[in-house]
């Protein structure tokens, strides 16, 4: 019987993806670059839960004084989401999105694997522009929103 970690890292070697193990065999830590800059994630496996759950973080935090803002943003982003979720912490200002599934009962494929990884990652990278905008742009939450959720920005 395969384990979610081993089919986790047979998926990313599959679509030549580099990663580094966690140790403790908890997970994977990988990246990826954009033209909007690069992100940092994070596939944890719960082997006991049959849970695969992918975090990536964004390249830019909410200063202080901005996080009120951007918890308005994320919270409009959140609202308009599938899957998934964006959040902030409120300790340094730094933001994630998060994906997960639970595959207890359904069987995991490689493809399956990446598109929960790519989901997370696309989903973050589609809401830069917006975080950007509201961090270092002075835009209103709602109008950053409006503007990255036009048809020419996604």
């Amino acid at each position: 019987m395969s384990t979610l970690l081993n089919q986790l890292t047979a998926a990313l070697k599959a679509s030549d993806w580099p990663y580094v193990e966690l140790d403790g065999g908890r997970g994977v830590r990988l990246g990826l670059q954009t033209e909007r800059g690069v992100m940092e994630g994070v596939v944890t496996v719960y082997e006991d839960r049959k849970f695969l759950v992918c975090a990536a973080k964004a390249p830019v935090s909410a200063p202080p004084d901005k996080q009120a803002a951007v918890a308005e943003l994320l919270n409009r982003i959140n609202y308009a989401l599938l899957i998934g979720n964006l959040e902030m912490d409120p300790r340094d200002g730094a933001i994630y999105t998060r994906t997960s599934v639970d595959v207890e009962f359904i069987e995991v494929s490689p493809p399956f694997i990446s598109n929960l990884i790519m989901a997370s990652f696309r989903i973050l990278d589609m809401n830069i522009p917006a975080l950007v905008n509201v961090v270092f742009n002075n835009m209103s939450p709602e109008e950053a929103f409006a503007k990255t959720q036009a048809p020419s920005q996604n």
